[in-house]
């Protein structure tokens, strides 16, 4: 799995890349439609253990993809994973900046875990 596979990184078109030649990459931070919704819910006290299912529905291969890549280890991936999600279960604060989509925020939360 690749995130330009799934839609996550957009083709720089800037000037600077054009005239310096080089061609990067770059993710898309654009929240989802569903976000609001989701983040309002995984805010709801008690935990709403079904708004972090879903989040995990939306989320988890694409994080799991990513730990992968960094840990080439799936027995570390699961655990940074894991790790990622239960930051998100018991902070859901993390989600409070709602101009950088979920998914990168919990990537973010992986990509730490696997440093």
């Amino acid at each position: 799995m690749t995130f330009a596979s799934e839609g996550w990184i957009r083709e720089q078109s800037d000037e600077s890349s054009r005239s310096t030649g080089s061609h990067r990459p770059r993710l898309d931070v654009t929240p989802e439609c569903w976000e609001p919704e989701l983040r309002r819910r995984l805010r709801q006290a008690p935990p709403n253990l079904e708004a972090l299912r879903d989040l995990y529905d939306r989320v988890a291969p694409a994080a799991y993809g990513y730990a992968r890549q960094r840990t080439r280890s799936r027995r570390q991936a699961r655990e940074a994973v894991l790790s990622a999600f239960v930051e998100a279960a018991r902070h859901p604060a993390v989600f409070d900046d709602a101009r950088i989509a979920m998914r990168i925020q919990l990537l973010l939360l992986v990509h730490v875990r696997t440093s």
